[in-house]
Order: structure tokens, then C-alpha cells, then sequence
């Protein structure tokens, strides 16, 4: 999965205005050596863990850094939910290593298609 992500200094769309997303409406901006992502309007559906997952309320906000040192990119996020968090919660930074030849590709994803659509009797996600 990317995202693309404007760095043009927009300023994010009202929260009223947007309708959520699973990754929400990301902005970004550059501190110094570091790119910094902030990110709001995130759907329902959408959990912040890989396994098990944690819910979230509207007004849950993501600060994400990225920063790159040579052929090392570092990553962490900060999840900020005032109405489910008494406090904001920072992930364990993640370090990839990048390749670093120079012909190098990203694979695309693979398309997303729903497989069990004729079986789906509700709209219910959970």
C-alpha cells in the first residue's frame, strides 16, 4: 500500500467536511532532515494495530516521522485520541533498510477485490 501525500503546506480539510477514510487525510511537512505526516479523518473501520486491533473515535490524530540516515529509513508514529487515550501513545521505532541500487522497483500491490460479496448479508464491518 502508499498513500500519496501533499507536502505543498495545504492545510488539512475541516473534519467536518471529510468523509473517513482508512487512511485518513494525510498532510505533510518537512522539520528539518525529517519528514513529518500529520493525518486525521479516519473511517470507523479503521484500527490501529495489526493484531486484534484498538478502536478510535472521530477525532483521532496520527503524527508520523519519517527520517532517513544513508541507506536507513526510521519510522514512528504518535496516535492522538483525546476522547479513547487518556494520553498520546508513541510506537516503537521501525528502522528498513533501503536498497540501495539504483535501478530498483517496488512491486505493485495487488488489486483489492471482494471475494465474498454474495455471502454478505449486512453492512456490518465487526
Amino acid at each position: 500500500m502508499y498513500r500519496m501525500i501533499p507536502a505543498d503546506g495545504r492545510k488539512h480539510t475541516p473534519l467536518e467536511d471529510l468523509d473517513g477514510t482508512y487512511t485518513g487525510e494525510g498532510i505533510a511537512h518537512w522539520e528539518g532532515d525529517t519528514l513529518v505526516v500529520d493525518t486525521w479523518g479516519f473511517n470507523s473501520s479503521t484500527w490501529f494495530d495489526q493484531i486484534g486491533g484498538y478502536f478510535h473515535s472521530e477525532n483521532m490524530r496520527v503524527i508520523e516521522r519519517f527520517h532517513r540516515d544513508g541507506n536507513t529509513l526510521a519510522w514512528t508514529a504518535t496516535v492522538d485520541d483525546p476522547d479513547v487515550l487518556l494520553e498520546p501513545w508513541t510506537t516503537t521505532p521501525r528502522v528498513a533498510l533501503l536498497n540501495p541500487k539504483p535501478d530498483a522497483m517496488l512491486p505493485e500491490s495487488l488489486p483489492c477485490s471482494e471475494r465474498d460479496l454474495t455471502h454478505t448479508v449486512t453492512k456490518e464491518h465487526h
